[in-house]
């Protein structure tokens, strides 16, 4: 009886300190290498004519331009798919690179929201009727996501050569 007693103290104390363990997702946040990255790169442009360039592939693409400080901008187009809302974020931004090159660093989310909606129906006495007495739609987000996907960010670049070359 004792054996067992402390068989199921020492399991239940295993769990409890297994509850607590950290999950480290951050220790590989910082290990892009720019040569490598889907998501950046350089031209052989001054920064202020390779903004204008992205600025205008951006609008292009039927972006909406939501915040632009002269060298970086977050641009957002929205689209629907039944009671889905889907955004697509995208923040780019331009840094000199020397000897007349320039570098772009772009990095996009995109986010799914559905609408739920939650109907009330009057009750006479526990018979419920079809008349609605009143309704509560909420938005939750179902999932969020960094985008990655190579060949997103080489439309990306392609569509910005295009415009540079202008």
């Amino acid at each position: 009886m004792v054996n067992r007693l402390l068989l199921t103290m020492a399991v239940l104390c295993c769990v409890l300190a297994s509850a607590c363990a950290e999950i480290r997702t951050y220790d590989n946040a910082f290990t892009a290498d720019d040569a490598n990255s889907p998501n950046v790169r350089t031209f052989a442009a001054a920064p202020d004519a390779l903004y204008g360039a992205v600025s205008r592939a951006i609008m292009m693409d039927n972006f909406r331009i939501e915040k632009d400080d002269g060298r970086a901008l977050v641009a957002g187009k929205y689209f629907t798919d039944g009671d889905k809302t889907i955004a697509l974020a995208i923040s780019l931004t331009v840094k000199e690179a020397g000897n007349g090159k320039s570098t772009i660093y772009a990095s996009a989310v995109q986010s799914v929201n559905k609408i739920r909606v939650r109907n009330e129906y009057f009750h006479l006495l526990i018979i419920p009727t079809p008349i609605k007495t009143s309704s509560q739609a909420t938005r939750t987000k179902e999932e969020e996501k960094t985008i990655d996907d190579v060949a997103f960010y080489a439309r990306l670049f392609k569509s910005v050569e295009k415009e540079l070359a202008r």
